[in-house]
């Protein structure tokens, strides 16, 4: 029970919620979220909604109908996305003058991947971050301190570095993604652009930016040995101005081919081919069906296979080529690479057992071990990255640089490869409306069984690559540096705090999730 007279804050007696709730709304759908492109934190919290609740925890409550209209318009404005620097100004000019004209400190002691710490810096508080997750903790140092203290100039040095190592990583593993040549005379080539437009195929050479796959099982009928697809067909483009779809046959020994059929719309396409009905697959031999239980049995058997069904060419508009088009290195060669790469980084490959939500549906697919997440060639880079992270700092180092810079540099090296690493694994999906791979990891924390997976070429241009990566986090660097004052961050035990009594003038915060994100 409040005793009279009793200090209440404007969070308490009333914001405008509608108004905050479409902003934050909109912040959720804006493609250059720069606190949550930094890297994936599981329920992230928009900056906008966290910077209006911290002025409001801060605030007196109005002591007028009038007061509390324009305390509405000023929070409703301060949550902008990008909001007005007077604006903001003015809120960490009357959060000091309330506070006995020196700035609040104020606690996130569960801070995750620290909004409410970044938001509270930006409203001129002494703001202080908490957690004990790892992951939280060096998102945190990449969100709250490292821009703050470098500036903007960080960026510059990241992308210059940035470069360094992506060369290095096409002259180790570019080979396994090798250019491939459009073929003159393929009728499927010459009906896409005829039908998109673009230029005319002359056995040209392009680069590969897609590589789309069909996971396969053994077909259950005796004496049909025909591998089976799970997907009944695989679309490629479906678009107002034309559709492409992959549709798969057996050919005459057995072998499991992929037709590319284009035409002005999913429709057209459908009347080209009989296998585009929605449902359980079926062996496109001999039409037997393949219930989930068989699907299921075959895969812990390790008997789940993978087709290629298309690859992607970088043209404008997108070309979609059948699979003879390209190779890829011989598995026995991509293992040896692997394995020295092992020895030289003095580790082994994630043989760990898949833990917490990715054993929600994934060992029934016969998915147990992190390695089984990735592809071989999708291992050898992303083993070649690491090799080459660990040596660009020693090199920054060697070079003159500050040790804590080069070791902030390589915080955001760790950054992108934890961004790459959406995109590139075995469960990552192709978009045909948005014509583009779309990342495994998302608002869910488990990964879902998928019968058809996108496999980028990591060095193309297109989203999800290693150029998007480093791109993401200099963009991230140089909009978190306009904060200007960092945060301190610490990784410690919310429960066992190391701090005096009575040190914070206010402690914000968003209580842990417990066992519901692992």
């Amino acid at each position: 029970m409040r005793l009279p007279g009793e200090d209440r804050r404007l969070i308490e007696d009333y914001l405008p919620l509608e108004v905050l709730s479409e902003i934050a709304s909109r912040e959720k759908l804006h493609p250059r979220r720069y606190v949550a492109l930094v890297h994936y934190w599981p329920g992230r919290k928009p900056i906008t909604a966290m910077r209006a609740a911290i002025y409001a925890a801060l605030a007196p409550m109005p002591r007028s109908d009038e007061e509390r209209e324009e305390a509405a318009a000023f929070v409703g404005n301060l949550a902008a996305y990008r909001p007005d620097p007077e604006t903001v100004s003015k809120a960490a000019v009357r959060i000091k003058e309330l506070n006995g004209g020196r700035a609040p400190k104020v606690l996130d002691p569960f801070a995750g991947g620290g909004a409410i710490p970044l938001e509270a810096a930006r409203l001129g508080c002494e703001s202080h971050a908490i957690d004990y997750n790892p992951v939280a903790h060096l998102i945190e140092l990449c969100t709250l301190v490292y821009p703050q203290r470098y500036g903007a100039r960080l960026a510059d040095d990241f992308e210059r570095w940035s470069e360094a190592l992506k060369e290095r990583m096409r002259r180790d593993v570019g080979d396994i993604y090798p250019p491939i040549s459009v073929p003159e005379a393929d009728p499927a080539v010459a009906a896409q652009t005829l039908l998109f437009g673009g230029e005319a195929a002359h056995d040209r050479l392009t680069e590969p930016i897609a590589y789309i796959w069909a996971r396969t099982v053994p077909c259950r009928r005796p004496g049909c040995a025909a591998p089976v697809p799970l997907v009944r067909q695989t679309w490629l483009r479906k678009l107002m101005g034309g559709a492409v779809a992959a549709v798969p046959r057996i050919d005459a020994n057995n072998r499991l081919i992929w037709d590319i059929v284009s035409g002005k719309n999913a429709r057209d396409v459908a009347e080209q081919t009989e296998q585009t009905r929605a449902g359980q697959a079926v062996c496109v031999a001999c039409n037997t069906p393949a219930p989930s239980s068989h699907v299921k049995a075959m895969a812990a058997a390790g008997r789940m296979g993978e087709s290629l069904a298309a690859v992607v060419a970088q043209q404008h508009p997108r070309l979609y080529l059948s699979p003879e088009v390209t190779t890829f290195p011989a598995e026995e060669k991509l293992e040896h690479r692997l394995s020295r790469l092992e020895r030289e980084l003095g580790c082994n490959r994630p043989s760990e057992a898949l833990q917490g939500k990715l054993r929600d549906q994934l060992p029934g697919y016969g998915v147990e071990r992190y390695q089984d997440l990735f592809t071989p060639r999708q291992l050898l880079v992303l083993y070649t990255l690491i090799k080459h992270i660990r040596g660009i700092h020693s090199e920054m180092c060697q070079a003159g640089m500050d040790r804590e810079r080069a070791l902030a540099l390589a915080a955001y090296f760790g950054m992108a490869f934890g961004r790459l690493v959406i995109a590139f694994n075995k469960f990552a999906r192709w978009e045909p409306a948005g014509q583009r791979t779309k990342g495994a990891v998302g608002d869910r924390q488990a990964l879902k069984m998928i019968y058809g997976f996108s496999e980028i070429n990591f060095l193309a241009p297109t989203e999800g690559c290693l150029q998007h990566a480093f791109d993401r986090e200099a963009y991230c660097i140089r909009e978190l540096a306009r904060i200007g004052t960092p945060a301190v961050v610490t990784r410690g035990n919310a429960e066992k705090l190391f701090y005096a009594d009575e040190t914070f003038d206010a402690v914000i915060t968003d209580p842990p999730y417990y066992s519901s994100i692992y």
